[in-house]
């Protein structure tokens, strides 16, 4: 009998081992977000698309049909619906200028503004609600929206006529100036172009119209006010939060000097 007993006691002893165990190993596996009702794409080489994915401290701990997340599921755990929306691994961009663009992006932002009269817009309302600045500085402009892509300064003129105006395009190899700006680097029409650069002229008269190619855009732009740390380092976040929104996980900075380094 006590050999019985003994036995018995050892049972219940490993019974409840093994009941512990595995009740700590399910509270390991509580996800901390359930996706489910999708078409996720798991990229494996056969294409493997499933319905639900389990997430723990940042890492997928399931994913399969909707009828095995629910292993999962806990009491604190998030759920998204996606309602049959498609989810795919984050994006990595292998050359990206988030810390020189960035800081663009809260200047005068014309990204993907395909209307000549609302570029035109924007540019003076920022100067309007900018007195502060000693500078006028723009970014990604959609040189199409002007004839043969030659903005001319004039028109540039008219929206900032009280301090020099310097716009970028938005493919970075050309940028836009009003006379403010040109006269304050002294560019003129005896003013020769720069090795592997244009500056855009006149036909009759030979005087520069306000559009910089390429290497002729430092002509002015090395006139530029620096940043500042503080601005740098928020321009880096409006880059940061740009590229998540579009699922850009990780990039590779492309051109890192010792301003863009510190800032990072």
């Amino acid at each position: 009998k006590r050999n019985m007993v003994y036995k018995i006691s050892s049972l219940l002893i490993l019974t409840i081992i093994l009941a512990q165990d595995f009740l700590h190993a399910q509270s390991e596996q509580v996800a901390d977000l359930i996706l489910h009702n999708g078409q996720i794409h798991t990229m494996a080489a056969d294409r493997h698309r499933v319905q639900a994915l389990a997430i723990k401290d940042g890492r997928i701990v399931y994913a399969g049909p909707d009828r095995g997340v629910e292993t999962f599921a806990g009491e604190n755990t998030r759920r998204l619906n996606l309602g049959g929306r498609m989810v795919l691994p984050g994006f990595t961009d292998g050359h990206i200028h988030p810390a020189s663009g960035g800081v663009r992006l809260t200047e005068c932002d014309l990204t993907d503004i395909l209307d000549r009269e609302e570029v035109l817009e924007t540019i003076q309302a920022y100067a309007r609600e900018h007195p502060e600045k000693t500078w006028i500085k723009g970014a990604f402009l959609w040189l199409p929206v002007f004839d043969k892509g030659n903005p001319h300064k004039s028109v540039l003129d008219s929206l900032v006529p009280d301090r020099p105006a310097y716009i970028t395009s938005a493919d970075g190899h050309s940028a836009w100036v009003n006379s403010k700006a040109l006269e304050i680097a002294g560019v003129t029409r005896d003013t020769p172009d720069p090795a592997n650069g244009r500056i855009e002229r006149d036909p009759d008269t030979g005087e520069p119209t306000g559009t910089l190619r390429e290497s002729a855009m430092r002509l002015v732009s090395r006139h530029l006010p620096p940043y500042t740390l503080e601005e740098r380092v928020a321009g880096l976040e409006a880059a940061v939060y740009m590229a998540n929104r579009y699922g850009i996980t990780s990039w590779v900075e492309a051109s890192a000097g010792k301003e863009i380094i510190e800032t990072y």
